[in-house]
């Protein structure tokens, strides 16, 4: 047989304390996962612009003319030059995530039109950002800035 001594469960000091202890690392994690999330926003509207430029490279290769990749109101999308038709657009940047205006044309060789590299800047507020690259050989990199 058990003797029960009265003292089981938890007291209420020992209940505060662990509440408490919760709202102290809370605290701490949710302003973490803001950041994390602006930089998982990021890095998916990077590889998205990535993919377009590729995708627009190849476009002007496939059909035999140039194919332009542009940014505007913090979307991008490609459009054949010479119908204007527009083959691919990437989803509108959501939230405080902002994408830089620029523009790049593909000729019908994979080259661009430009004697530059053309960039185009991802930021999330005062995060850090990505830098989206296209040479004039039609080579796109990535790389990571500082945001303003």
């Amino acid at each position: 047989m058990h003797s029960k001594s009265g003292s089981e469960g938890f007291t209420l000091v020992e209940l505060m304390i662990a509440i408490a202890l919760i709202a102290l690392i809370a605290g701490f994690a949710v302003p973490q996962f803001g950041r994390i999330i602006d930089n998982n926003r990021v890095v998916s509207t990077s590889n998205s612009i990535v993919g377009l430029l590729n995708y627009s490279r190849s476009e002007a290769v496939r059909r035999g003319e140039r194919v332009a990749a542009t940014s505007a109101s913090n979307t991008m999308q490609a459009t054949v030059v010479s119908s204007g038709n527009v083959i691919r657009q990437i989803e509108e940047a959501s939230g405080d995530l902002s994408i830089s205006t620029g523009s790049v044309t593909f000729r019908a060789n994979g080259l661009t039109t430009s004697t530059a590299n053309v960039s185009f800047n991802v930021c999330a507020g005062d995060a850090d950002g990505t830098s989206v690259t296209v040479t004039p050989g039609g080579r796109v990199s990535t790389a990571d800035v500082t945001c303003p």
